[in-house]
């Protein structure tokens, strides 16, 4: 059984597979997975082009980047599937906070952005039959000791860099070995 900690920012997710079990999870794979174009900005940042007076810009930028997304992270899911049967999914996001109700409309396309870009990694998810659990920053138990000391282990075994990113879509994996 593998589990996959999706860690989402602008434009990429960091990805996290980890198999076996809560007590004895081993790695299978690190990898930063490219959500948007960043060759083309405007699939990184669509809802700027919104901002800027130009809603159907960012409506074919947006379908460009869940394009994007959608492909890239069906070959991550492909990749972790040749070693381990995927069983969760958990993406992994800054806030709940919709969009619609953050007032300034600069922060809004921020927002926009970030609900796009976990709307790609959840719909991935699901076309891969998986159900996946979404949580914010705030509802992974970083600081729990037995959380720290699976990270450590994790973090040995990945390498570096092992940021606090990384640390977040590793422990919600493993959440899910529980």
């Amino acid at each position: 059984m593998a589990a996959v900690g999706l860690r989402v920012k602008t434009g990429k997710a960091l990805a996290i597979a980890i198999g076996g079990s809560a007590a004895a999870p081993r790695a299978i794979l690190r990898e930063e997975v490219a959500l948007a174009d960043r060759a083309n900005m405007d699939t990184v940042h669509p809802y700027h082009l919104e901002f800027e007076g130009q809603p159907k810009a960012a409506e074919a930028a947006a379908r460009r980047a869940r394009r994007i997304g959608a492909a890239a992270l069906e070959r991550l899911f492909e990749t972790v599937g040749q070693r381990d049967r995927i069983e969760s999914i958990t993406v992994i996001v800054n806030t709940h906070t919709p969009p619609e109700r953050i007032t300034s409309p600069h922060m809004r396309a921020h927002g926009k952005e970030g609900w796009l870009f976990r709307e790609i990694c959840e719909q991935a998810a699901e076309l891969r039959g998986i159900d996946p659990a979404t949580l914010s920053i705030d509802e992974i138990p970083l600081g729990d000791r037995a959380t720290q000391r699976v990270l450590t282990t994790l973090g040995a075994e990945f390498g570096r860099p092992w940021t606090a990113d990384w640390k977040l879509a590793a422990a919600a994996a493993w959440l899910k070995l529980r």
